[in-house]
């Protein structure tokens, strides 16, 4: 597993948990 996917595994976990916040 490299570092660019799992930064880009974190910006889609963030982006669902704003999501579901909002």
């Amino acid at each position: 597993m490299s570092a660019e996917s799992e930064r880009s595994t974190s910006l889609t976990v963030m982006q669902l948990f704003t999501k579901r916040t909002l």
